[in-house]
């Protein structure tokens, strides 16, 4: 996985979100009376040297009028200005400070609340595809354990945010490569990452199960109608709806042409029935017209049960779909 940057975007709306009022910062800032107290104190101490210096800058004008000697006064006018200096620099450190406490303070609270949210609704608040939760490993030759939710459902399994969550534990990590194991529902996920630079990596991982299939798929004519495509465009070769999980079941739904592909969407209102076989209703829908040369096959994902529309990429579906593609390509050992 690797990180780019865009093209530059130009600035957003001013926020207009609510801010925060003084009463709500004031338990904040009763944490950080002892540095506020010091920044008082300073400021009572700088208040008090700027009205002397006026008066000694006043002395210095009466002695000099006089002839007399003008070193002494102007001595101390020097240690006032140094002196109100000093004072004024300790203040405005004193009162970072005590800012970088309260907004400390105010994180950490808003943290302890977050983490008494469910998962779930942190995940439905965010909107992302998934949602990663990291805790300590169980086994602890392990790295890390992970719970995947999606805005809707929780995943045993997903293949990005594996693969995102090796790669920021090798970047955190610091190390050029490694290896290790990631405790998913699904089982263990063993891991290898590398750093491509202090922002990027690349990751792969080995299944924990190889995928299978779990049920039969519904009739082409119920199939056809859900996504909205004639029925006659379902199916090719040897290709026919089948549903496989490597640890998320989907439906996989060969169409004749990549325009089926495009055309098709979360159309019938027989969603639910006609893919309800792969536990959470979905389809993954791929045809052998692809969009750009050297590829395979082209594909979408439609999985509103998930709360996901349609899924731009998904590495779950992509594994499981490997037992349709030996089942109807049937390719000789290898890499494919």
């Amino acid at each position: 996985m690797s990180m780019m940057g865009g093209p530059r975007r130009r600035p957003g709306p001013k926020d207009t979100g609510p801010k925060a009022k003084f009463n709500q910062l004031v338990p904040y800032m009763k944490e950080q009376k002892g540095l506020l107290s010091i920044a008082v104190f300073f400021s009572l101490i700088g208040a008090g040297v700027n009205l002397a210096q006026p008066l000694v800058v006043g002395q210095i004008i009466s002695t000099v009028q006089k002839g007399e000697d003008v070193l002494t006064i102007a001595l101390i006018l020097v240690a006032i200005t140094l002196g109100s200096a000093l004072t004024s620099g300790a203040m405005y450190f004193v009162l970072a400070k005590a800012g970088e406490g309260v907004v400390f303070s105010a994180r950490r609270k808003l943290s302890t609340r977050l983490l008494r949210l469910p998962m779930q609704a942190i995940a439905k608040e965010f909107n992302l595809s998934e949602t990663v939760f990291l805790f300590p490993p169980q086994d602890l030759t392990n790295r890390a354990s992970l719970r995947i939710f999606t805005p809707a459902t929780e995943l045993p399994f997903a293949g990005h945010p594996t693969v995102g969550t090796a790669v920021l534990i090798a970047l955190l990590d610091g190390h050029a490569s490694l290896s290790f194991g990631l405790e998913e529902k699904v089982g263990l996920v063993a891991c290898s990452a590398s750093r491509v630079s202090d922002s990027a990596g690349e990751a792969i991982f080995t299944l924990p199960r190889l995928p299978e299939r779990i049920a039969d798929a519904a009739p082409s004519s119920m199939i056809a109608e859900a996504l909205g495509v004639p029925v006659d465009e379902i199916g090719f070769d040897d290709h026919h709806p089948i549903v496989a999980s490597a640890g998320v079941g989907f439906n996989f739904i060969p169409l004749k042409t990549k325009d089926a592909v495009t055309r098709a969407s979360i159309k019938g209102a027989n969603w639910t029935d006609a893919f309800k076989a792969a536990g959470r209703p979905n389809a993954f829908v791929y045809t052998r017209e692809t969009v750009e040369a050297g590829h395979h096959f082209h594909a979408r994902m439609f999985a509103p049960h998930l709360g996901i529309g349609e899924d731009p990429a998904t590495g779950g579906a992509a594994a499981a779909f490997a037992r349709a593609f030996v089942d109807f390509e049937k390719p000789a050992d290898g890499t494919h």
